[in-house]
């Protein structure tokens, strides 16, 4: 209960602060890669990218077709920045979602998300994103002139489903968050620094001493790289996805429906300044991109969602036609 209220909070007041937040974001970001039917980075700085093998796409937490990128957990990974460091400081933010599908591969069957590391190991770089060989997924860190790493361990995370999972840097300090969660934080030990002699910038793989230790089996989502230590509430909004951008940046604001009550306790009003000329989807997920209610409705000037059944909580409303796509927030009571 008290995780719905602050979500619902939050709602609340970036509504009536005109998601102020979202600039903040947008100001350290450096790496963007949506993966929405494409591996580019539409970050600001076009790091160049490369797939090795044949990786694909898959349906989005959102349930888009095509937006999230799909490794086979066997051989399948990006290269970024031809592998020439992106993290070059002690603040920065990574952010990504993923859906593991089951055990991750290499010798040690690891899950692995993202590293930046250089091929050996003890006293050399190394961030990382990846299971262990018990599938416990982990942030670790190590300095350059050290061989200690920091590890950060998460709580299990089911196979088949959305997480949302964010690691950032401040100086010494590692955290780990989880669905918009603080799950833990450790000290970084020694001298040095994340950027020195690295051999691999990728996602998907794990790989050092020349061998490779994981492969990601499953899906990742917006995998972003920011140059700044985000705020609890910056990363909050990234898990909630509070700017709710339309998913067709280039679609008129003047058909922006009236969303109404929200929140709702049972019926949820959408409310039109036209008629659209095109059957639509409606559809409620959960954070964790479980879908709670589809109902496919012809046009007209208002429609109405019954979710009396539906727990309480925050939620995408996703509204989906041949030519309108967009995606809300709603909160149910």
């Amino acid at each position: 209960m008290k995780s719905i209220l602050k979500l619902l909070f939050l709602f609340v007041g970036l509504t009536f602060s005109g998601f102020a937040q979202s600039q903040n974001l947008n100001t350290c970001l450096i790496l963007d890669l949506p993966f929405d039917g494409s591996i580019a980075d539409q970050g600001p700085n076009n790091y160049s990218t490369s797939s090795v093998n044949t990786i694909g796409f898959t349906t989005d937490r959102n349930g888009l077709a095509n937006g999230a990128v799909l490794l086979n957990g066997v051989d399948d990974f990006i290269t970024l920045n031809n592998n020439l460091p992106i993290i070059n400081s002690d603040s920065f933010s990574i952010s990504c979602w993923i859906k593991m599908n089951g055990l991750g591969g290499g010798i040690h069957n690891r899950n692995s998300v993202f590293f930046q590391r250089d091929d050996a190991t003890g006293n050399t770089s190394a961030l990382g994103i990846n299971t262990d060989p018990f599938g416990t997924m982990r942030a670790t860190a190590r300095r350059s002139n050290s061989a200690v790493s920091g590890i950060v361990d998460s709580p299990s995370l089911d196979y088949g489903q959305w997480a949302h999972i964010v690691v950032t840097m401040h100086g010494d300090t590692l955290i780990f968050y989880q669905n918009g969660q603080n799950i833990g934080a450790t000290l970084i030990t020694g001298n040095g620094n994340y950027h020195t002699s690295i051999d691999y910038v990728e996602i998907g793989r794990h790989r050092n001493v020349s061998i490779n230790s994981g492969f990601f089996n499953g899906a990742i989502d917006d995998f972003k790289i920011f140059d700044c230590v985000l705020s609890e509430d910056e990363i909050l909004e990234l898990y909630i996805d509070a700017d709710v951008n339309s998913i067709d940046p280039e679609f008129s604001a003047q058909l922006k429906p009236l969303i109404f009550p929200n929140p709702t306790q049972s019926e949820l009003f959408i409310e039109w300044p036209k008629v659209l000329d095109e059957d639509l989807t409606f559809s409620i997920i959960g954070m964790n991109g479980q879908v709670f209610y589809t109902s496919q409705k012809t046009g007209a000037m208002q429609h109405t969602l019954e979710l009396g059944n539906l727990a309480s909580g925050v939620y995408y409303l996703t509204i989906i036609g041949d030519e309108f796509n967009r995606e809300f927030m709603i909160v149910k009571i």
